[in-house]
């Protein structure tokens, strides 16, 4: 294998090598902050949702319930929206609607206090659910919980859920990522191309030359070969070198 191969490969493997390992950083930073802004339009949207919800109890309204959790699900990739019910209230006011209930141990931990973010698949695709925990207070934004639930304070009521579709930011990703990777190897590519063309003409090309002239005077004893000296660098150094060298030998043969 020539040098200019064994160069040139190691070329290759490091392009591969740094165009992988660039893709996948991406990859890994853009999925992270997707998902980062997604969990903050979920905590958002909670508290938008419990907060319409809370208006609703006020102005005895609150039959209409249903009408606030349709225009949440009603949103581009939200699936679901749902208040649960924790016991501190169903001892007051009942078990109320089925979707009103906690039946996974992800909900339970939300109506037992605890704030949570879980991602999961669901018919192939993923989604992530957040979850928020109500607690009573005699202060909530200006509102005394306490005037109509006759809870201590501080005690839960209940959580607010809500699930998001992540199969539309993954799309989106994935069509960046793609296009990061066709301009990245685009750039490589030229790059590369560029460097290779580069070391042939100024390395490769001019070390070719220098070995042919060494073996025709090897085989022939010309030591009227003329060696050309372009360049004013470690190459034409040894270049210089030699046709010195070659001026001495052809000195001593014909002295």
């Amino acid at each position: 294998m020539s040098l200019a191969t064994k160069i040139n490969v190691a070329l290759v493997i490091i392009a591969i090598t740094f165009l992988s390992t660039t893709i996948f950083f991406f990859y890994d930073d853009e999925k992270a902050l997707a998902e980062h802004f997604v969990e903050r339009n979920l905590e958002s949207l909670a508290l938008n949702y419990f907060d319409s919800v809370n208006t609703m109890m006020l102005t005895g309204t609150i039959a209409n319930r249903k009408l606030i959790q349709d225009k949440i699900v009603s949103q581009d990739d939200i699936v679901e929206a749902r208040i649960l019910r924790a016991p501190a209230l169903t001892k007051i006011f009942g078990a109320g609607n089925d979707d009103q209930s906690a039946k996974s141990p992800f909900e339970r931990e939300g109506i037992a206090g605890t704030r949570a973010f879980k991602q999961f698949e669901q018919d192939g695709k993923r989604m992530m659910s957040f979850i928020m925990p109500i607690i009573a207070s005699d202060d909530y934004r200006g509102t005394n919980c306490l005037t109509c639930h006759q809870v201590k304070n501080d005690e839960i009521l209940g959580a607010v859920k809500v699930t998001y579709d992540l199969s539309s930011v993954d799309q989106d990703i994935t069509e960046s990522i793609t296009h990061a990777t066709i301009l990245q190897l685009i750039i490589t590519v030229i790059s590369f191309g560029l460097l290779s063309y580069t070391l042939k003409n100024l390395v490769f090309n001019r070390l070719i030359k220098l070995r042919n002239t060494i073996k025709d005077v090897e085989e022939n004893l010309d030591f009227n070969k003329p060696i050309h000296v372009t360049h004013n660098d470690e190459l034409g150094d040894v270049s210089s070198a030699l046709k010195g060298m070659m001026a001495t030998f052809k000195e001593s043969f014909l002295s």
